[in-house]
């Protein structure tokens, strides 16, 4: 894309384009903020686990996201429910909210891995440095990440 460009509209990767539920926003949000899958080294895909955002920097975005919610685009029929106060609906409804989001987070892990094995071949699984099966390899291990999370997760 050149700079002349820039006033025309390219959408390259639209998945994540479409309404989802909360938990599943936030959970690839921080999913993707752990793997960069266009990295220039020689398979294509690099983890950061070091990037992987700790439980306080989670519920600080997980409870951003949900008075944004409130304060914009919650029905003002549902407000009610809480008086009218973002910091009541939060205060009620994080920790189901976490549990969603480490939910999806397993789901959204476990589907990313099993596509970029499906992709493999006979011939390209045993090659070193192939974008699929690193891609996948990485996907695994966040998938571990946030089953261990859950199993541990008291709510």
């Amino acid at each position: 894309m050149r700079l002349s460009d820039n006033r025309d509209l390219l959408l390259i990767d639209n998945e994540y384009a479409g309404w989802n539920p909360m938990a599943m926003d936030l959970a690839v949000y921080i999913n993707e903020t752990i793997i960069d899958n266009s990295h220039p080294g020689p398979n294509g895909v690099k983890q950061y686990i070091e990037n992987y955002m700790d439980e306080h920097e989670q519920a600080r975005l997980i409870k951003t996201y949900m008075k944004f919610y409130f304060d914009n685009y919650m029905p003002l029929s549902h407000k009610a429910a809480f008086q009218n106060q973002s910091t009541k609906y939060v205060n009620m409804l994080y920790q189901k909210l976490k549990k969603q989001v480490w939910e999806c987070a397993v789901l959204n892990n476990f589907f990313w891995g099993v596509w970029a094995l499906a992709l493999l071949n006979e011939e390209t699984c045993v090659k070193e440095g192939i974008f699929n099966y690193e891609f996948a390899l990485c996907r695994c291990n966040f998938f571990e990440k946030f089953t261990d999370l859950l199993s541990n997760m008291e709510i």
